[in-house]
């Protein structure tokens, strides 16, 4: 940006050289006039000069405002279209997980106490795969301290919101292959198995795999919230902090829905392994 700024500054400055070249060359041709010339001719000429840099300097200023403005209105849409698309990231997170809890808690009270793979049920979501955040737009927040902070905040949101993505659509295949072979393991008498026998049918791989990324889901769901409100929060700030008062910057709000407080319990297995983990997300 800094080179096009010199390089329009130096365009102006040189078409003001050529166009007072031109007016000396003119007097010089006239010297052998200059008995005819009246006496203000060459303060005429210096005034000319003088014109010719002075508006060459305000097309420069003039151009350099103008221009200055139409970034920082693009700038802004920037960080507004963040803000909207934070919002969208945690509406997704928000309804799986609702979906996640009321699953868990409707499996776990027909079949209380049993393993976490038992748990396991696909969730049909889908996701958004377009809401990753366009960051070549979002350069201008590098140029503060408090800026950097909230570049960085949105991206830990969007890993945090990929990973959910990536992680639930694992789970999903687990959690239907381990029902597609339950379906098939009536080991017993009379066409029924216990939970042991289901179990070493199933395999330890997949027993383990399904747990294991049923209980990684759980922890993102517990904790993550946070990294969305955090980083729209600051994003909001940050705006304000850079565009006002020039501009009037709108506050873009969060509407509280499917609060954890709201959803059932977790299962004690889950919710044990929960408060095991002790993540804490600054």
């Amino acid at each position: 940006m800094k080179v096009i700024e010199v390089s329009c500054f130096l365009f102006f400055c040189i078409c003001a050289i050529i166009d007072s070249l031109t007016i000396l060359t003119l007097s010089q041709s006239m010297l052998g006039l200059q008995d005819n010339l009246p006496s203000s001719f060459q303060w005429d000429v210096i005034k000319t000069l003088i014109g010719s840099f002075a508006g060459a300097f305000l097309a420069f200023i003039s151009n350099q405002y103008f221009q200055n403005k139409a970034i920082s209105r693009d700038n802004l849409s920037a960080g507004y279209r963040a803000l909207f698309l934070i919002r969208s990231q945690l509406d997704d997170f928000l309804n799986v997980r609702r979906a996640m809890y009321k699953s868990l808690d409707d499996i776990n009270t027909k079949l209380n106490g049993e393993p976490e793979w038992v748990l396991a049920k696909p969730i049909s979501y889908d996701f958004n795969s377009s809401n990753v955040f366009d960051y070549k737009s979002l350069a201008f927040l590098l140029s503060i301290q408090s800026g950097r902070e909230v570049f960085t905040r949105l991206q830990l949101a969007e890993r945090a919101y990929l990973d959910l993505m990536s992680g639930l659509s694992e789970f999903n295949e687990s959690a239907l292959e381990k029902q597609k072979k339950m379906a098939t393991s009536q080991l017993g008498e009379n066409n029924f198995a216990s939970l042991g026998e289901i179990e070493r049918y199933i395999g330890v791989e997949l027993v383990a795999r399904t747990r294991d990324q049923l209980r990684g889901i759980v922890v993102k769901l517990a904790h993550d919230e946070s990294r969305y409100i955090k980083a729209f929060e600051s994003l909001n700030r940050v705006l304000v902090e850079i565009f006002c008062p020039d501009y009037e910057v709108q506050k873009i709000v969060i509407q509280e829905r499917h609060a954890i407080a709201q959803l059932p319990n977790l299962p004690d297995n889950l919710k044990k392994h929960v408060a095991e983990q002790n993540i804490d997300i600054e």
